[in-house]
């Protein structure tokens, strides 16, 4: 795993960071801790990787005032004009229907399955050509990763897992049947019109996690913080996707979001945080096509925005042992 440096949003903190030392933190059994370079759960809180904390050689203070290389330009949360992308497919009913939208401009994208999927009562499904058009703009748009966060659908890099046709329907025969046809595959469209725009080769990312289900604290935060790294050191644009775009896709985002609106030893209010990045999602969420004014929450359901709540005390937690090292 590459050495993990601090990423945030470019913003002030009215105040000095408190640096907690191991066993003041006073977190729960099966709290986060980190091995060999990845997160899982421990009955212990550990810190990461030293390395989080160097920059450039030197040890870097655990303070507000450190800039950071890679701050992005948004001292406040974004607003909707700044979350909305113009991309859309007709729906079931003759309506466009918005794809996606920003959580970050210019850094991170959460929205729907980016190619054809089962056919919903309204949202039906793109086109094959409005699937091409849409993973065009993307790529137009920066996007060079591809996180797809369903258990339904196989790795879209996997040619093993995938049938002859690259089509994969619902494996549940109810839903199957209420919901006809099935997920297509975009691997070649992302790579094809990547080389056609003379863009770096798109890599594909797989986080499976169950529909309207939540994803495992301490695996999700390792993973969270190489996606941090890549959007920091290596520059990368990312598109996190579910099936419709808003339950599993709202909620990763959500906690990808507080990771890079807050560095590394970074003190700020938990509930406040939590709330925030769920405002932003949600916002975000509403300037798609045909949602705007519906009424449907991103995240979808409790359990998933009671997540990222306890995300946020989580990561505080790990924050405040790395500011520690």
């Amino acid at each position: 795993m590459r050495s993990q440096l601090a990423l945030a949003f470019a913003f002030s903190v009215a105040h000095s960071v408190t640096c907690f030392a191991p066993g003041s933190l006073g977190v729960k059994a099966g709290a986060l801790s980190a091995s060999g370079g990845s997160v899982s759960r421990s009955s212990n809180l550990r810190p990461r990787n030293k390395a989080r904390t160097h920059v450039g050689g030197r040890r870097v203070v655990c303070s507000s005032n450190v800039k950071w290389y890679g701050d992005t330009p948004y001292a406040d949360a974004p607003e909707s004009e700044a979350l909305a992308f113009e991309s859309s497919y007709t729906d079931k009913t003759g309506e466009p229907r918005g794809f996606c939208n920003w959580l970050v401009p210019r850094k991170v994208m959460v929205g729907r399955y980016p190619h054809g999927t089962p056919l919903g009562s309204k949202t039906g499904r793109s086109s094959p050509d409005e699937s091409k058009e849409h993973v065009r703009k993307l790529v137009e748009a920066g996007v060079s990763v591809f996180v797809m966060l369903q258990q339904e659908v196989p790795a879209q890099d996997n040619d093993e897992l995938w049938p002859p046709g690259d089509l994969v329907p619902l494996s549940d025969p109810e839903k199957a049947v209420k919901y006809p046809e099935g997920f297509s595959r975009y691997f070649q469209d992302a790579k094809t019109v990547s080389k056609e725009l003379k863009r770096k080769d798109p890599v594909f990312e797989h986080f499976p996690i169950p529909d309207f289900g939540v994803a495992d604290m301490g695996d999700l935060i390792g993973f969270l913080y190489d996606l941090r790294d890549r959007i920091k050191l290596d520059g990368d644009v990312i598109y996190l996707h579910c099936w419709g775009g808003r339950g599993r896709a709202g909620t990763v985002g959500a906690c990808l979001y507080l990771m890079l609106r807050y560095k590394d030893g970074a003190a700020f209010d938990v509930e406040t945080a939590a709330e925030e990045a769920l405002s932003v999602v949600q916002r975000g969420y509403d300037t798609r096509l045909g949602e705007d004014g519906g009424g449907s929450k991103s995240p979808e359901t409790e359990e998933q925005r009671e997540f990222v709540r306890e995300f946020a005390s989580q990561l505080y937690a790990q924050y405040g042992l790395n500011c520690a090292l």
